[in-house]
């Protein structure tokens, strides 16, 4: 029995301990901003710490967390990097901030680089899409606004079946 209780024992204490996460890098054009790391969940955001970067733009956060979690980077509303650091990560990130999605490269937790991928393939449609939308209100020749609407649905269409086949693929 005693057994028993310091084999239990032990599993409770290694399923509540929590790992740390680590989280450094480079941004680049961002001198003395501010840099927010925050928990994100389905609702908002929460502040978890902050830095200001210096010229060089190099900072480091470190945290303890018992399970894996959406966290982000932001510099401003516009500026964020998102992560999902599982715990005893230890994520290396480089980007610029004039064009932080373009230059984004992230090294260190494979979950988080699945993520840049996913949201840079929505990006590029999002882009797309705009492009359609200005075409289909500068025209007003019916033919052509019908090709427009066509054009749009095929591009929703792949992307929906593009990231379908990506996450099928990736995530097993």
């Amino acid at each position: 029995m005693r057994y028993v209780f310091l084999v239990f024992s032990v599993f409770l204490i290694a399923a509540c301990s929590k790992e740390q996460v680590k989280i450094s890098g480079k941004i680049l054009n961002a001198d003395n901003k501010m840099l927010y790391l925050e928990e994100v969940n389905l609702y908002n955001a929460s502040k978890k710490d902050s830095v200001k970067l210096n010229k060089n733009g190099n900072f480091s956060f470190k945290f303890e967390t018992p399970v894996s979690c959406f966290y982000q980077l932001r510099i401003s509303p516009e500026q964020t990097i998102l992560l999902f650091p599982n715990p005893g990560d230890k994520i290396k990130v480089e980007a610029d901030a004039s064009n932080i999605l373009s230059s984004l490269k992230t090294h260190g937790s494979t979950d988080t680089e699945q993520i840049t991928k996913l949201i840079r393939m929505l990006n590029e449609t999002k882009h797309r899409l705009d492009s359609i939308s200005v075409l289909y209100e500068k025209t007003t020749d019916e033919t052509k606004r019908g090709q427009l609407n066509k054009e749009y649905q095929t591009i929703l269409e792949g992307h929906r079946k593009a990231s379908i086949g990506y996450i099928l693929t990736n995530y097993k």
